[in-house]
């Protein structure tokens, strides 16, 4: 899976791929819009249909002012969380059942390595340094560690400037 991990306005997120058992690196699961920091965690599989869910936020949010889009349909089978920040610091969880949730905390992480993330964050870790706590323990999260900040011009993922 991954490990993704917002605080003070950076999210940031590990570059591992771990399909039947074997690790490659590089995947990009971070990015920014206009409007939102957002980051993935989860089946491969399900990325590309959890990018364009992030278009489409950002379309409704242009078009409407604050507006969820449906989430992708079939979320169960993606096997995937979205973690997704508006510029307020409002963190937003898309969860496996579709279901949209704030989190009402300013610090926060998803995947298989939350747990680590959660309490590197507790103790006084930034975003970067939560990621690189979860890739030491959980065998799911590693590579390099990327990060998406409001200051950073807008990218979606393998797609920056």
């Amino acid at each position: 899976m991954s490990t993704i991990a917002y605080f003070n306005g950076i999210i940031a997120g590990d570059t591992q791929l771990t399909v039947a058992g074997q690790c490659t690196f590089g995947v990009e699961k971070v990015g920014r819009t206009k409007n939102f920091l957002f980051g993935y965690a989860g089946s491969l599989a399900g990325m590309p249909r959890m990018y364009d869910w992030v278009r489409k936020m950002e379309l409704a949010w242009e078009i409407e002012g604050w507006h969820f889009a449906t989430p992708p349909e079939n979320m169960g089978e993606m096997n995937a969380t979205v973690m997704l920040v508006d510029r307020g610091g409002k963190v937003w969880i898309l969860t496996e059942d579709g279901g949209l949730q704030q989190i009402h905390t300013d610090s926060y992480a998803i995947g298989s390595g939350e747990a680590y993330a959660l309490g590197a964050l507790h103790v006084g870790a930034d975003a970067v340094d939560a990621v690189g706590a979860a890739t030491r323990w959980d065998i799911n999260s590693g590579g390099l560690i990327l990060q998406a900040s409001f200051s950073d011009a807008p990218f979606m993922p393998g797609k920056r400037g």
